[in-house]
């Protein structure tokens, strides 16, 4: 991760448990997740929150490994769906770190997903690498003038400047 703000004022390494979808739609086991992360010596536990119908075209395919891998002949859209979490769901979750003395995180990937993790009180605002040059949502996370971690795998060097710029701006 690539934080934007006040790298020098981190005074301790953070570990953070990619959780993302790898709970499978399910909060028992996204519950599991947080438990081992944090038995696991992990800072901050980070989920991916998003409706799929407002991200994924109800016509983009499965890429021929997941068609191969899973055996479905369902639609992007479909596969996604079923890894999406309601709002109640993330303030369980969230509830539930809290007890659990684990930070919880998760990146929004859209500007609704965002104005709801406000409310959740996370000690960052985590960017996607594959949002790193959605400029709008760039815009809005700018605007809250807070510490940002921006995630930069699929990014070439000039997208993330770009980012960081309209982060700045």
């Amino acid at each position: 991760y690539l934080c934007w703000r006040s790298c020098k004022n981190i005074k301790k390494m953070k570990i953070i448990a990619e959780i993302g979808v790898n709970h499978n739609g399910s909060i028992d086991i996204a519950k599991n997740l947080i438990v081992a992360a944090k038995e696991n010596g992990a800072d901050i536990v980070k989920f991916q929150t998003f409706k799929a119908e407002d991200n994924i075209s109800r016509f983009a395919e499965l890429a021929d490994y997941q068609k191969t891998n899973m055996g479905m002949k369902k639609s992007q859209l479909e596969l996604i769906k079923k890894y999406e979490f309601s709002n109640d769901a993330f303030i369980e979750l969230h509830d539930f770190c809290v007890k659990t003395e684990i930070s919880f995180l998760s990146t929004a990937f859209d500007i609704n997903a965002l104005k709801f993790l406000d409310n959740l009180n996370m000690p960052y605002i985590k960017i996607p690498s594959g949002e790193a040059t959605n400029l709008p949502l760039l815009e809005e996370i700018g605007q809250r003038n807070r510490e940002v971690l921006l995630s930069t795998g699929m990014c070439e060097f000039a997208e993330v400047v770009q980012a960081i710029e309209m982060l700045e701006n």
